[in-house]
């Protein structure tokens, strides 16, 4: 009888040892890591090399640094594709957010992650492209990336970014007591707050030419910058128009447009600007410059 209440005892004692064992190591256990991968327009997504999904996408992943691409899906509007590396914190979900344009300078998003920190605060670290960008946290400036901001009282904020000649990004985040929270953003160019060029010589809208001059030679050098000790890109044919693009005043030459897009210089002593009366000395023919 003692013997059997012996070993009742003992298989009890093990029973609780070895849920002790399981508890402390499910308990101890690395915590988990979660990402949320956001864009418009939607696009797949690659990590590490492989395809996942497509946006909006989540996944609780292992902590650690990860390779994150996206290709926006197909349409008639070519889309400038997304590639970066991120670190990713036990136990935090890491947000990727990406408004896609035709190339990288109009293209804008952010990446908010986190990072464990000993004190018993909340920071928040902003870095952003371009620099010397203003942060706005809840509507007061704080200052200028790269910023950081030691304390900040945990929960949620509305936070601004802003710089001359690009697109304000104003969005929500949330920060964490014993957290650093980090936003990379990046502003897209703001195409409408770009001016257009001036048109040539004061006019509005109309396109100047220039014609060439009988050089003797039948044609005329056109060079990479105003001086015939430049590069010699092209040449352009004598009695033919072509679009002015620029004057240099210092050397009297003409920037044009020739075979299409190309640009180069070439003499004013065998151009002449339409519109223009004074007579030309050519009496040098030797050289088309």
């Amino acid at each position: 009888m003692e013997k059997a209440k012996t070993a009742i005892v003992i298989l009890l004692m093990l029973t609780v040892l070895v849920g002790l064992i399981f508890f402390a190591l499910g308990y101890f256990k690395p915590q988990g890591s979660a990402i949320l991968v956001e864009s418009s327009p939607s696009a797949t997504v690659y990590i590490d090399g492989k395809v996942v999904g497509k946006t909006p996408y989540q996944a609780d992943v292992e902590p650690g640094e990860l390779s994150l691409k996206l290709v926006p899906d197909g349409s008639e509007t070519p889309f400038f594709n997304y590639e970066t590396k991120i670190s990713l914190s036990p136990g935090v979900k890491t947000i990727v957010r990406r408004t896609f344009g035709k190339n990288d300078s109009d293209s804008s998003g952010e990446v908010v992650s986190f990072e464990k920190i000993p004190e018993s605060v909340a920071s928040l670290s902003v870095i952003s492209a371009p620099d010397a960008a203003q942060i706005s946290i809840d509507g007061v400036v704080k200052g200028f990336t790269p910023i950081k901001i030691s304390r900040i009282t945990p929960g949620e904020h509305e936070l601004t970014i802003s710089a001359p000649g690009y697109v304000t990004k104003t969005f929500n985040i949330s920060t964490i007591e014993k957290y650093k929270l980090t936003v990379v953003s990046k502003l897209a160019e703001d195409l409408a707050a770009v001016p257009s060029p001036s048109p040539v010589l004061g006019t509005e809208t109309q396109i100047q030419m220039v014609t060439i001059l009988p050089t003797g030679e039948g044609y005329l050098r056109v060079r990479r910058d105003p001086s015939t000790a430049s590069l010699e890109v092209g040449r352009v044919t004598p009695g033919l128009k072509y679009e002015l693009v620029n004057k240099d005043d210092k050397t009297g030459w003409y920037q044009i447009k020739y075979e299409g897009e190309k640009l180069g210089w070439v003499s004013g002593k065998y151009a002449q600007l339409d519109g223009d009366s004074t007579v030309k000395n050519q009496n040098d023919n030797s050289n088309p410059e």
